[in-house]
């Protein structure tokens, strides 16, 4: 191809061109290896920053979880259970503490029932079974005041059902429905010299 067959102005297009088309070969080829190789160091860099930030805190609070550590191991464990009571003392106890959670969200406690205590490992575990009426708001806040509760206290086997609505003063529908609740309450007292 002779270029010389060509006008002066289609020679300077093309000349343009195949310049353009070299620049982009050498972008092509060399430059964005070079940024894209580039992104990923720099993605690899805040990864490995935010490791050593996340480390860095974790050292920081190693003292404190130390402490936590020691006072637990030196019977800071003490509040979560019962300790040198009987099993029968421990389940009135729970079957006192499960009352006034009742009574207090204006539910209604309609049995109880101390359960066999059972040996496990160094402690004994103390069950009760209830059954409660109340509404939604009551078993929200029952449930809350077991979870909160000290010794730890835990429940089992919760069973829910909707009592059917009866009818109010004048026919009057109740607005909020009665729920019957049954379920088991447990807790765990420390043998003696363990």
């Amino acid at each position: 191809m002779n270029l010389n067959q060509f006008d002066p102005r289609s020679r300077c297009i093309i000349a343009a061109g195949l310049l353009l088309l070299v620049l982009v070969v050498i972008y092509i080829v060399a430059v964005e290896p070079v940024l894209d190789l580039n992104h990923e160091y720099n993605e690899q860099i805040a990864k490995d920053v935010d490791r050593l930030e996340r480390y860095a805190r974790l050292t920081a609070a190693t003292p404190a979880m130390e402490e936590e550590l020691g006072r637990l191991r030196n019977g800071g464990f003490a509040g979560l259970y019962f300790k040198d009571q009987t099993a029968a003392l421990v389940g009135t106890e729970l079957q006192k503490q499960l009352n006034s959670l009742v009574e207090k969200n204006r539910g209604q406690v309609i049995s109880t029932q101390v359960l066999r205590p059972e040996k496990q490992d160094h402690f004994t575990r103390v069950a009760i079974k209830a059954q409660v009426i109340t509404n939604f708001v009551g078993m929200q806040a029952l449930l809350k005041g077991v979870a909160e509760a000290r010794p730890l206290v835990f429940v089992n086997g919760l069973t829910v059902r909707v009592r059917p609505a009866r009818g109010g003063p004048q026919g009057e529908q109740q607005s909020e429905p009665q729920l019957d609740v049954s379920f088991e309450v447990m807790t765990y007292m420390k043998e003696n010299g363990a």
